[in-house]
């Protein structure tokens, strides 16, 4: 058996797969605030946002965003994305 008393899961999460994408990619977790995409010239480009802070599952569709590397940033962290 096991527990998880005293085990506190993460206040703020991302998953971000698959990494690199070509067509789709799914972003799930749990972000209090915005989520938002930049280029490598630190343009934000224009995606469906998400606000909130419940968990949840985005499927965002890749077909309208040019090859190259973008970074996803919520809260005070960032991780790359590589669309291809």
């Amino acid at each position: 058996n096991y527990s998880t008393v005293g085990l506190e899961e993460p206040q703020e999460f991302l998953h971000i797969y698959p990494n690199p994408a070509s067509s789709l990619i799914t972003i799930e977790g749990r972000v209090d605030g915005p989520i938002l995409w930049f280029n490598q010239l630190g343009q934000q480009i224009d995606v469906p946002k998400h606000e909130g802070s419940q968990p949840f599952v985005r499927l965002y569709d890749l077909s309208e965003i040019p090859k190259g590397i973008y970074y996803i940033q919520w809260a005070d962290q960032a991780e790359k994305v590589v669309v291809q």
